[in-house]
């Protein structure tokens, strides 16, 4: 089954045609740069397996960033400088990470654990065994004494951060089929969001798990079990006002917290989740597609179709600028306003699958074999209106 999941994992990821065929990535073309993508510094903490099942994303903190990789090491670079400040080994398969507290990292085994590291040191505070794959790192509450951990067999379990004692757990109904991925848990206040696999939302309390109201994003249509699969496994986003998911196979929403309701939605696909700003929301599809779309009424925006196949991250926002990263490592930089590109970038030869991190005026990127870069984008036209 694992290995089913993971090969459908895959193909969906790749990009694929509504015919059923892979698609070619999109070759790049010339444009009328607007913009300059500056690298400020380059590392390589190491990274993860380029043809495996890893979900790696780099954590940052005030002056330092943390890195994993598929040797099991975890790293703490300077954000200033990326020069290495410590390197510990934990000698096991790390599957997922990092998210943390103030203090401290988690991040997820392929033998099923959730270890804790310390950030000062990198020394073990604790590690805790489930037995059972967790596809991302644990969500974090802003007083930092509850971790939400969702695992691959249909749970959601509350741990006390101190020591990884469960405070409680919550069980769902697994699809026959499903893709392989999740993302982390979104904490809000007193409560945690989670997508399931079967096109829903939950919404829990974060006492004690008990399940506040839960929401269909969209139902499950069609005939064989693949045309059915309708998870939501990518990133779901609050505002100060309205929640904002999207499934496979399905719709985009917009939902009121309180009881889950929704207030918009549209037909959409993605993996990779949404991202929002004051005005739009912000969507890739699996098939390379970039959508901006207002967040008052779902409607469009604008449709960026020129890098169609190049199995592009989750689109983030940055000042006048939208940013995804690409199958082949670049880093492209589209206009906020129109979906043009403006700027283009080389990370790495490696593909790029975790989200740009915007960080004040800098931004990191880190390539699936771990090249990570911090950059700067200057406009060369100014501040457009």
């Amino acid at each position: 089954m694992m290995r089913l999941l993971l090969l459908l994992g895959v193909l969906v990821l790749s990009g694929c045609a509504s015919d059923g065929d892979v698609l070619e990535p999109a070759e790049l073309t010339e444009y009328p740069a607007r913009a300059e993508i500056k690298t400020v510094w380059k590392t390589n903490p190491g990274g993860a397996n380029v043809n495996a099942a890893e979900f790696f994303v780099p954590h940052l903190d005030a002056d330092a960033i943390f890195t994993v990789n598929r040797q099991g090491e975890i790293v703490r670079s300077n954000k200033a400088d990326g020069e290495e400040v410590w390197r510990k080994s934990f000698e096991v398969s790390f599957l997922a990470g990092l998210s943390g507290t103030s203090d401290t990292l988690f991040a997820t085994t392929f033998e099923g654990e959730l270890l804790a590291v310390k950030k000062a040191d990198g020394d073990l505070r604790w590690r805790r065994e489930f037995g059972v794959e967790s596809l991302a790192p644990p969500a974090t509450t802003a007083n930092g004494d509850t971790l939400v951990l969702q695992t691959n067999d249909g749970m959601l379990i509350g741990l006390n951060v101190s020591d990884g004692a469960e405070i409680w757990r919550y069980t769902y109904q697994k699809p026959v089929l499903t893709l392989h991925g999740y993302a982390t848990p979104l904490i809000v206040p007193g409560g945690v969001l989670a997508g399931l696999d079967d096109g829903s939302l939950v919404a829990l309390t974060i006492s004690d798990g008990r399940m506040i109201w839960q929401s269909q994003v969209s139902r499950a249509e069609g005939r064989s079990e693949i045309e059915r699969m309708v998870d939501v496994d990518g990133k779901i986003v609050i505002d100060q006002q309205y929640i904002y998911a999207v499934n496979y196979q399905g719709k985009l929403v917009q939902l009121e917290p309180q009881q889950g309701k929704t207030l918009w939605s549209r037909d959409m696909t993605s993996t990779s989740g949404v991202s929002v700003d004051d005005k739009w929301v912000y969507v890739t599809e699996p098939d390379g597609y970039v959508w901006a779309l207002d967040k008052r009424t779902g409607s469009s925006m604008w449709k960026m179709e020129k890098l169609e196949g190049r199995r592009l991250t989750r689109p983030v926002p940055y000042r006048d600028y939208v940013l995804v990263g690409d199958l082949e490592g670049y880093v492209h930089i589209l206009s906020k306003f129109d979906g043009s590109l403006v700027a283009r970038s080389r990370v790495d030869n490696a593909p790029i699958v975790s989200d740009p991190i915007v960080d004040g005026d800098k931004l990191y990127v880190q390539s699936r074999a771990g090249v990570l870069r911090q950059l700067q984008i200057d406009s060369l036209l100014g501040d457009q209106p």
